[in-house]
């Protein structure tokens, strides 16, 4: 009995605690601080050993850096040197991003607010959500100075569970201007082929309680990858509680998320035992 309701508690808490917020925050990733602080560390440095470490550290905080090959990471980032030169494209590769900073070291300025914020953000989950496996995003203010010119933005940056950057934006509700993830247009989700991409946006549309469009992403993920355990394990909760899903009987929703739940299963995805069980023995709860 007490492990029935046990169980009771967890399918409610979907609809409960979908997300969390500032009030309960995790510790900034240590690559935000890196990132962060060797920019500030570049702008100020006279030695040029000095610098090639502050940009080395830079390039491999981003996904898909490794040191040991040399090869940096290639995700876009936004082009925060538009106004200071750079004005042929709104948005920058990571790699092309630390490198005018390293060029502009010495006429650039770079500083940040020491007062960072952060949030646990994710899809939707069977049990109650403490952000063990999701993203976490953080808020980070900065400031770039060349000369007279003055420029202030508010990234918003996304880490995986690994610590590593997987997209940076700006946060355009704070009046920045070139945003690259374009987070409130879904016109765009069916032109990505790229599933980590995917991914991260529909954890960011959950969280923000964009439901339709966060379906869509993970619908997306599964025409790339049919056999994708997370996003059939994340389709098959959203179908079943009809986040995102339109549906007229809830019956029918419940058996279309079982499908899909089951394809979770079949690839061995590590969540979709115990939220299959949760799902078929619902009628005994």
């Amino acid at each position: 009995m007490i492990y029935m309701n046990n169980c009771k508690l967890a399918l409610t808490a979907i609809i409960l605690i979908p997300v969390l917020t500032f009030a309960k925050s995790p510790t900034p990733p240590e690559t935000i601080r890196t990132l962060y602080s060797s920019m500030e560390k570049l702008s100020h440095t006279k030695n040029d050993s000095e610098a090639m470490t502050c940009l080395s550290n830079m390039k491999y905080c981003f996904l898909g850096g490794d040191p040991r090959s040399g090869i940096g990471s290639g995700i876009n980032v936004p082009n925060d040197f538009y106004d200071f030169g750079e004005q042929t494209y709104q948005t920058l590769t990571s790699d092309r991003y630390t490198q005018i900073l390293y060029e502009k070291r010495h006429s650039l300025s770079v500083s940040y607010e020491k007062d960072i914020r952060c949030r646990y953000t994710n899809g939707p989950d069977i049990s109650k959500y403490e952000g063990k496996d999701g993203y976490i995003e953080t808020l980070i203010t900065k400031t770039f100075k060349e000369g007279k010119k003055e420029k202030t933005f508010q990234d918003v940056v996304l880490t995986n569970a690994e610590g590593l950057i997987v997209s940076l934006s700006h946060d355009v509700k704070n009046g920045n201007t070139y945003d690259n993830t374009d987070i409130d247009d879904i016109d765009d989700i069916g032109d990505i082929n790229n599933i980590e991409t995917l991914r991260v946006r529909a954890s960011r549309y959950y969280t923000d309680k964009k439901y339709d469009a966060a379906y869509k992403c993970y619908k997306r993920i599964l025409f790339l990858n049919d056999s994708d355990g997370d996003a059939n394990y994340r389709i098959g909760l959203m179908i079943f509680w009809r986040k995102g899903y339109k549906s007229s009987s809830p019956v029918s929703a419940r058996h279309e998320g079982i499908k899909y739940m089951e394809k979770a299963q079949k690839s061995n995805y590590y969540k979709a035992d115990e939220a299959l069980y949760y799902m078929t023995h619902l009628q005994i709860l």
